[in-house]
């Protein structure tokens, strides 16, 4: 089994975080407990890796395409 870098686990929950508050960064925030500047820096990280969110005016709502965070397991 191949094991998830904390990096990696870090990224899946600000991402799953994300989609669950519907993109609302203000929500993410507040829910994970960090500066929006920090989430910002990470979104465009992300972002930079090829994680990329859709364009909203493209979707016509405010839905937001993230790839689905893994399913982490403890060996």
């Amino acid at each position: 089994m191949k094991r998830i870098s904390a990096i990696d686990r870090e990224r899946d929950l600000i991402l799953a975080t994300l989609n669950q508050c519907g993109g609302n960064r203000v929500q993410v925030c507040k829910t994970l407990g960090i500066h929006r500047v920090l989430l910002n820096k990470k979104l465009d990280q992300y972002a930079a890796q090829g994680f990329t969110q859709l364009d909203r005016e493209r979707q016509g709502s405010n839905s937001f395409s993230w790839p689905s965070p893994r399913i982490i397991s403890d060996p």
